[in-house]
């Protein structure tokens, strides 16, 4: 049984009452949306934007056709809008550059980086990979972990979480070594990506751009000068400790119980890291023999860069049509359709590999080619469901498909899982109430 939160709503003229039920000061305008501006005077100054009059405007019945007739708007999403532009904005308020510079600079450092991975070659041998598995792990919970804490905590606090977190993920990879004994090009691979992440979590981008910029340079040194291979991999982990250390030196135990309290939040996290692991495991470990995996990495790379401004252009459509659309059957149509135009996106490069298949023979690319585009496509519907508010569908999802790819037909894994997702998501999308505040 749930407590109801008691609710105070501003002054404001009820939705039944007529025009001239309101006697406040400065009546300059009789237009009824004015004087309901007015009315709501202080919120409709201080909001944030226009969801925050929306959810008032629903708390105190102005989504009735009566009041809405009254005030000539067609639903109250409509009246949100005129209320909040019809509000003077005393400054405006400028974007902070380094969140843009973040924007743009984070896929390419990510895409940067899965290029160097496979150059450094610890795709070649499955033990190898369980450094990866890790770091994937990790990466998923502590990404969580630090979402919760920039909505909870200061700044000092999150940066005592990243250091936690931070030191978690150099035990772990330390762990996985004492285990496993992969090699130094595995252990390049995971501090590769280690140090990405910390440094992007920090927001400082271009030091994490160094790190596959300086791995490539070494990669290229190694290739036309001669240099030994094992040179390049321990710079190249020397570099990402050297970068990172700032970020887990620093005396962090007053959040650790906060830490603690929140581990249980991000199971399913983990489970969606290790699903990625182990259907990456699955698709090197069941390549052909003469297969040639550069190409599906260069396309998963693609993918990767392209894969937040599709994901922002769903939710932008998706919340335009949330925000004007009236109808509860028409927007579920829409969101619909708006959903599969995104997957079909994900297929395109699966379509033209079978063309060029078709017209030029078999091509020694083509297993990766296709697996890491479905791949890529389950990725993409899973964080369209993480977006939406659900962890656990990706996380046991993923982690049965991992389970079930180590046994080889990996790809009709993946197609079933891609498939399965979107199902489900097509299902999900009928029910919008329960997804709008996370879209919103």
């Amino acid at each position: 049984m749930s407590m109801s939160v008691p609710y105070t709503p501003p002054d404001y003229v009820a939705p039944g009452a007529k025009s001239t039920a309101w006697n406040g000061p400065e009546r300059r305008s009789l237009d009824p949306v004015d004087q309901l501006g007015r009315s709501f005077n202080r919120l409709c100054l201080e909001a944030s934007d226009r969801y925050e009059i929306v959810a008032h405007l629903e708390a105190l019945g102005f989504n009735t056709p009566v009041a809405l007739e009254r005030l000539g708007v067609d639903n109250h999403f409509a009246l949100a809008e005129e209320l909040y532009s019809r509000t003077p904005k005393s400054y405006e308020r400028p974007q902070p550059r380094i969140r843009d510079e973040r924007e743009w600079l984070t896929p390419i450092v990510m895409v940067m980086a899965l290029v160097v991975t496979f150059g450094l070659g610890a795709h070649a041998a499955t033990l190898a990979l369980v450094a990866a598995t890790w770091v994937l792990i990790w990466s998923q919970g502590s990404a969580a972990l630090l979402s919760k804490a920039h909505d909870q905590l200061g700044n000092e606090e999150r940066e005592q979480v990243l250091a936690i977190l931070m030191r978690a993920g150099l035990v772990g990879i330390s762990v996985t070594w004492g285990v496993t004994r992969f090699g130094i090009d595995a252990a390049a691979s995971a501090f590769l990506w280690y140090g990405v992440a910390g440094l992007l979590w920090s927001r400082r981008p271009r030091q994490a751009l160094v790190l596959p910029l300086f791995a490539a340079i070494g990669l290229g040194a190694s290739a036309w000068l001669g240099l030994a291979a094992e040179v390049v991999q321990g710079a190249t982990i020397a570099a990402a400790v050297g970068l990172s250390a700032p970020l887990f030196v620093r005396d962090a135990r007053s959040v650790a119980g906060w830490l603690v309290r929140h581990l249980r939040t991000i199971v399913f996290h983990l489970l969606y890291g290790l699903g990625q692991g182990l259907l990456i495991i699955g698709l090197l470990r069941s390549s052909p023999v003469d297969a040639d995996v550069v190409p599906g990495a260069i396309l998963l790379a693609a993918i990767l860069l392209s894969s937040q401004a599709l994901l922002l252009a769903l939710k932008r459509r998706m919340m335009l049509r949330l925000w004007g659309d009236w109808s509860g059957q028409r927007y579920v149509a829409a969101a619909q359709r708006f959903l599969t135009v995104h997957a079909l996106a994900y297929l395109v490069p699966v379509g033209a590999g079978l063309a060029v298949q078709v017209i030029f023979g078999p091509q020694p690319w083509m297993f990766h080619w296709i697996g890491f585009a479905i791949f890529g496509l389950t990725l993409a519907l899973a964080v369209v469901s993480l977006t939406l508010g659900d962890a656990v569908t990706p996380g046991v999802a993923l982690l049965a498909a991992g389970l079930v790819a180590l046994s080889g037909q990996v790809l009709l894994v993946c197609a079933l899982l891609a498939g399965a997702q979107f199902v489900l998501l097509l299902r999900r999308l009928a029910r919008f109430e329960r997804y709008a505040v996370y879209l919103l």
